[in-house]
């Protein structure tokens, strides 16, 4: 009676807060690593854009050229911020033990 409905909602409120925790800690693996290919994908723009640019001196199209160095300076930036966020985010992911239930404590490392 009352003793099994009582268990059957704790079970899942239980059930529901495991799945929040697991989301949580699958969207900070996610963000990490979207951050990472980020700044990688930053760095190969701007490594294009450099060729081009080499590319459109040769050819003698400085409109081209010039084009292509704001390109290179866009994408600079961009791999610039990222490598900041990363940096700065490092040591709290270092805190961060995603085997643990509760991934925002500071449990010890293994």
């Amino acid at each position: 009676g009352d003793l099994h409905y009582s268990l059957a909602v704790y079970r899942i409120t239980w059930l529901r807060a495991k799945d929040r925790v697991e989301r949580k800690r699958e969207q900070v693996i996610f963000a990490w690593t979207d951050l990472e290919c980020s700044e990688r994908y930053f760095q190969f723009q701007e490594e294009k854009w450099k060729r081009w640019a080499e590319a459109a001196r040769k050819d003698g199209k400085q409109g081209h050229a010039c084009y292509a160095c704001k390109q290179i300076a866009t994408w600079k930036t961009l791999k610039e911020r990222a490598g900041r966020a990363i940096k700065v985010t490092r040591p709290l992911m270092d805190k961060v033990d995603l085997r643990h239930p509760n991934m925002w404590c500071s449990a010890p490392k293994v």
